[in-house]
């Protein structure tokens, strides 16, 4: 479960502290024979020439180490057999020296993949993975710096278009009403994605009581209404989503431009414009998702590091992480999903490390707590997270509104003008835990209640393929200025299809080329076996996103895969990165030419984002298929 290793030519160029032990007269020599090596390509796939490599290495440097001792570095667990496990001999003679390969890493260093040539200096910033997520020293900042400023212009772009009630904007405008005016309703999903409306709609006009009713779609916002901030936090939060999805590939040990095409993804995506910059939930589900699965990586790199577990950085992570899936799950139940993924993944790698202290007769003391601290805490944080959020929700509705007839007697007795003058409550008061108990049960049964089909309900299995979008506002009267028929504006939910053929296609793929890895390269070699480590778990938490609405009876829609495709582009970058991982250059242009056909695919498809007109003609040639339509 360890990441792929990269070290530097610092091993051998005198900026590590191996080299600097070694006489200045040989170090020149050295160095000669160890960069031939490199650019020859050697590895430990073919033992004999490595290893004599390695001891020309050490012969130049004034070095030498007998096979015994060797053998004796091996049994102790201080280096790993070159042989047995495929491990590069790059990384061998790191090892061999006492220093961890990664460790002098730096924004200058002449990065070498495993079992790969030296990288031209002009693309290795863009090919080789540096576990760091942003230096302002790096390319890393530029493309962060481009990927957030084109992700602020998308989601803000046209905000205020159409400036009509859309679609489910009829429900949550209403619910953050029900908020400012402090009465009680009922909904299905949980309060935090509404708080955050109501608050965002407060902080824009204090005088605004919601008195705008919300009732049908297509009603027109008239001048007192908010609805630009109550549609400003939803795109605000997915804009943030772009810079963090890139940081998370980057935390997995993904290559610079693997990271950015998946932020690119993202930020290309149709249906997360067309859905994040409504006054919809999902922008803040898919937030939370994505910090989460952020702050799981980070946590991973350093309890990956002896030297930083249960550092500041260890703990910031770890409570970031709870934080950030009690949040998911306060704003869906779906969140629930990335909950067990990010529980999964620490309850793994716990026990792999703890297994690998133990065959190593290591201390495992600390293994042990490390693994305790992490499971505890990502299961008690989320809990705390969402009562307290449900805290809130009670708290703030402290009237009577019209979700009083869900409820029972007992939970509506404390509802300011709930119960008539003739109708009294003499039991005893219902305690906090009493009122969120009997409303989570009412939000599960009245959630599996909901039977009644819906004319743009889509089946799981279509998702992938975007093969069911979603109508959601319709212009009308809208003249051609060259005195043709009128104008379509259509506002319609549709993947970037690019996009979402390719991430689909990357899951089959994974598979393929796991399976060749257990045909065609065993032993393994350590890229082989990140792969396998990575891939594994990018597919079990896609999974666990999307097999849950498999038995579900209710209108499921396309919007639902949105957390699942999240993990699809993460499993795209790694398959590429896995495949090009011997050439670099063929990795940038795979790259750069998936991205400049999501950007085109952005391009032609973002009308139905926007909801821009079009000529009847040119629309038509934009619906490919009657499900789109």
């Amino acid at each position: 479960l360890n990441r792929p290793r990269v070290i530097s030519h610092q091993v051998c160029n005198g900026q590590g502290p191996w080299v600097q032990s070694i006489p200045p007269q040989k170090k020149q020599k050295a160095n000669g024979i160890f960069a031939k090596s490199v650019r020859m390509g050697k590895d430990a796939s073919a033992p004999i020439k490595a290893r004599g490599t390695k001891q020309k290495v050490d012969r130049a440097a004034g070095r030498t180490e007998s096979p015994s001792k060797i053998k004796e570095a091996v049994d102790e667990g201080v280096i790993s057999h070159e042989k047995s496990i495929g491990r590069s001999m790059f990384e061998f003679v790191a090892q061999k020296a006492g220093q961890d390969p990664a460790e002098s890493l730096g924004p200058k260093s002449t990065l070498v993949r495993e079992d790969a040539t030296v990288i031209p200096s002009a693309v290795q910033a863009w090919v080789c993975p540096e576990h760091t997520f942003c230096s302002s020293k790096d390319a890393s900042f530029s493309i962060v710096f481009l990927l957030t400023s084109l992700a602020f212009v998308t989601r803000f772009w046209l905000l205020w278009h159409p400036a009509e009630v859309v679609f489910d904007e009829v429900h949550f405008g209403k619910f953050a009403n029900f908020y400012l005016r402090r009465q009680y309703f009922f909904d299905i999903h949980p309060p935090l994605g509404k708080l955050v409306l109501a608050l965002a709609a407060n902080l824009w006009d204090p005088n605004y009581e919601g008195d705008f009713a919300f009732d049908n779609i297509e009603d027109k916002y008239h001048a007192g209404v908010p609805f630009l901030a109550l549609r400003f936090m939803p795109a605000f939060l997915s804009a943030l989503t772009v810079p963090l999805s890139f940081f998370t590939a980057r935390a997995m040990g993904r290559s610079l431009v693997a990271s950015t095409l998946v932020a690119s993804f993202v930020l290309l995506d149709t249906a997360l414009i067309c859905q994040f910059r409504l006054i919809l939930i999902d922008s803040f589900l898919f937030f939370f998702v994505v910090l989460a699965v952020l702050c799981s990586w980070g946590l991973r790199n350093c309890a990956s590091d002896p030297e930083r577990v249960f550092s500041a950085a260890y703990w910031s992570w770890l409570v970031a992480a709870g934080i950030s899936v009690g949040c998911a799950a306060s704003v869906k139940w779906t969140g629930l999903a990335v909950l067990a993924g990010v529980g999964l993944h620490h309850f793994l790698c716990g026990l792999g490390n703890i297994r690998d202290y133990t065959r190593r007769s290591k201390d495992v003391a600390r293994e042990w707590k490390d693994f305790m601290v992490r499971c505890g805490l990502l299961a008690v944080l989320p809990v705390l997270v969402y009562i307290a959020i449900q805290a809130i929700h009670f708290h703030r509705l402290s009237k009577s509104g019209e979700g009083d007839g869900f409820m029972t007697q007992a939970f509506r007795a404390d509802l300011d003008g709930s119960l008539p003058a003739n109708e009294r409550y003499y039991g005893p008061p219902l305690t906090f835990f009493q009122k969120m108990w009997e409303l989570t049960k009412t939000m599960y049964v009245t959630n599996k209640g909901i039977l009644e089909p819906h004319p743009w309900m889509s089946a799981w299995w279509t998702w992938p393929l975007n093969q069911r979008g979603i109508h959601y506002w319709q212009g009308k009267g809208i003249p051609n200025p060259d005195g043709g028929p009128e104008l379509v504006s259509r506002v319609y939910l549709l993947g970037n299809p690019i996009i979402w053929w390719l991430t689909s296609a990357a899951l089959p793929l994974a598979l393929l080329v796991a399976l060749y890895g257990l045909l065609f390269e065993i032993p393994f070699s350590l890229n082989t076996l990140s792969f396998f480590s990575d891939a594994s778990l990018l597919l079990v938490q896609y999974l666990m996103n999307i097999l849950p609405y498999v038995p579900v009876a209710r209108s499921t829609f396309l919007y639902h895969y949105f957390p699942a495709l999240f993990f699809a582009n993460l499993m795209t970058a790694t398959v590429l990165d896995h495949m090009f991982r011997t050439r670099p250059l063929h990795l940038a242009l795979t790259c750069c030419s998936l991205l400049a056909a999501a950007a085109f695919g952005f391009y032609y498809w973002s009308f139905f984002a926007y909801g821009l007109p079009l000529e009847p003609r040119l629309y038509e040639k934009r619906v490919w298929f009657e499900s789109w339509r």
